[in-house]
C-alpha cells in the first residue's frame, strides 16, 4: 500500500513536471513570437522613414532645381535688358555727340567721344538698380593710383551699370565716404556699425563733356527698365531734370527689404551725379528712406492713383501713437486699402486696414482716410463708430 502509495506521489510530481516543461516551452514560443514581431515592426517603421526622408529629399531636390531654373531664367531676362540698356546708352551717347565736340575742340573731341562711347554696351549690360543725396567731395585727392573702370556698382546684391566710359586717358579713382559720427545722448560718439553699407565715390577724369555723358546716363537709369527717379534731397520725385544748368542730379529707387525681415529699416538705392570741367563723380549709397510721390496739387481731389499713394506714404510718416497704435515707427505695420470708397460725415473716403508687421495677419487698426487727404477717422467695428483723428496738419 504505501509503496502504491509512494508512486502515485511520483507520477503526480512527473506530470507536473512534465506540464512545467510545457508551459516554460509555450512561454518561450510566445517570447520568441513576441520578439520577431517587434523586429519585424521595428524593421517596416524603420523602412517607412527611410521612404518618407527619400521622398522628402527628393521633394527638396525637386525644390531646389526649380529654384535654379527659375533663376536661369531671370537673369536670361536680365541679360536681354542689360543688352537693351546697352544699346540705348549707345545711342543716347552718338546723340551727344554735337555737344562733346563743343567741350571737346574739334575733331579730336569727337575721336575720344568715340573712345568714351564704345564702352556702354559692356557698362550698361548689367542689372538696374538705385542710389542717395549728399554732395561728392570732388576737393578731396583721390587715391594715388587709379582703378580698373567699373562696368558696375553694386548695392549689396542688386548690380547697376556704372557710368559708361572708355579710353586710355580716362582715369577712375574709387575712395570711401567717412560718415559724420553719431552722438549718444551724453553727446559722446557711438561706434560706427561696421556692417553698414560703404558709401563710395568714383571720380572719373580726363573726361571730353561729362555733362552730356551724365544727362545721357541719367536719362537711361530712369527709364522703366532702370527704374530710377529724379529725386529731391528728401527723396521726393521731381520732374526729369535738364542737365543743361546744373552741376548735379539726385538719382534714387527703394531698395527691397531682405526677404522674411519685416523688420528691417527702409532703404533707397541712390546715385549722385556731380561734373566740373573733366571730371564727374558719382556716388553710390544705400541711406534709410524711401522714394515719395510729391503731393497732389493744392485744391485737387486727391483721388488719382499719385494722390492716393501720397496719402498713404503720408501716413507712413507719422508716428503711430496718432492712429492709436503701439511702437515707435509705422515701418512696424502694414498699411493696405480696400476697393470702392464709403461716406464718412458726407465725405467720400478710402478704407484702410493696417497689420503688425510679421504678426498673425490680424487687423491691428481700420481707418477711413478722405480722398481730400483732409479727414482721416478711426474705425470700430465692435460698435461700427467712427472717431475722427486730429492729424490734419500732419498730413498736409
Amino acid at each position: 500500500m504505501k509503496q502504491d502509495k509512494a508512486e502515485k506521489i511520483i507520477q503526480r510530481a512527473e506530470r507536473k513536471a512534465e506540464k512545467a516543461r510545457q508551459q516554460v516551452e509555450i512561454a518561450s514560443q510566445k517570447a520568441e513570437k513576441a520578439a520577431l514581431k517587434e523586429a519585424e515592426r521595428a524593421e517596416r517603421k524603420a523602412v517607412k522613414q527611410t521612404e518618407r526622408a527619400t521622398k522628402k529629399a527628393e521633394k527638396i531636390a525637386q525644390k531646389a532645381d526649380r529654384a535654379a531654373q527659375k533663376a536661369e531664367k531671370a537673369n536670361m531676362k536680365a541679360e536681354e535688358k542689360r543688352a537693351k540698356i546697352a544699346a540705348a546708352a549707345a545711342s543716347a551717347a552718338l546723340e551727344g555727340a554735337g555737344e562733346f565736340d563743343g567741350e571737346g575742340g574739334g575733331k579730336k573731341g569727337k575721336k575720344k567721344l568715340l573712345l568714351l562711347i564704345l564702352l556702354p554696351v559692356v557698362a550698361l549690360a548689367v542689372a538696374a538698380g538705385v542710389f542717395f543725396f549728399l554732395k561728392p567731395k570732388n576737393e578731396e585727392p583721390p587715391p594715388a593710383e587709379p582703378i580698373a573702370t567699373p562696368s558696375e556698382y553694386v548695392f549689396e546684391e542688386v548690380k547697376v551699370p556704372a557710368l559708361p566710359v572708355w579710353g586710355d586717358e580716362v582715369l577712375v579713382y574709387a575712395y570711401p565716404v567717412e560718415a559724420e559720427p553719431e552722438l549718444d545722448e551724453n553727446g559722446e560718439p557711438v561706434e560706427p556699425d561696421k556692417d553698414a553699407f560703404p558709401t563710395t565715390d568714383y571720380v572719373y577724369q580726363n573726361l571730353q563733356g561729362p555733362r552730356s555723358l551724365a544727362q545721357a546716363y541719367a536719362n537711361l537709369l530712369t527709364t522703366e527698365d532702370g527704374g530710377f527717379f529724379t529725386v529731391d534731397e528728401s527723396f521726393q520725385k521731381t520732374e526729369t531734370a535738364d542737365l543743361s544748368g546744373v552741376t548735379s542730379v539726385l538719382l534714387a529707387r527703394n531698395a527691397p527689404r531682405p526677404e522674411g525681415d519685416d523688420d528691417a529699416p527702409r532703404r533707397v538705392q541712390t546715385l549722385l551725379l556731380s561734373w566740373d570741367g573733366q571730371s564727374c563723380t558719382v556716388r553710390v549709397d544705400l541711406p534709410e528712406g524711401r522714394v515719395k510721390d510729391p503731393p497732389p496739387p493744392p485744391g485737387s481731389s486727391g483721388e488719382s492713383e499719385g494722390g492716393i499713394t501720397y496719402m498713404i506714404e503720408s501716413l507712413r510718416d507719422l508716428p503711430p501713437s496718432a492712429l492709436g497704435l503701439e511702437g515707435e515707427s509705422m515701418d512696424e505695420y502694414r498699411i493696405y486699402t480696400q476697393d470702392g470708397t464709403a461716406r464718412v460725415d458726407g465725405k467720400p473716403c478710402l478704407r484702410i486696414n493696417v497689420y503688425r508687421s510679421g504678426g498673425n495677419n490680424q487687423i491691428v487698426g481700420s481707418y477711413f482716410l478722405s480722398t481730400d487727404g483732409t479727414h482721416l477717422y478711426r474705425y470700430d467695428p465692435s460698435t461700427n463708430d467712427v472717431t475722427e483723428l486730429d492729424i490734419q496738419d500732419a498730413l498736409q
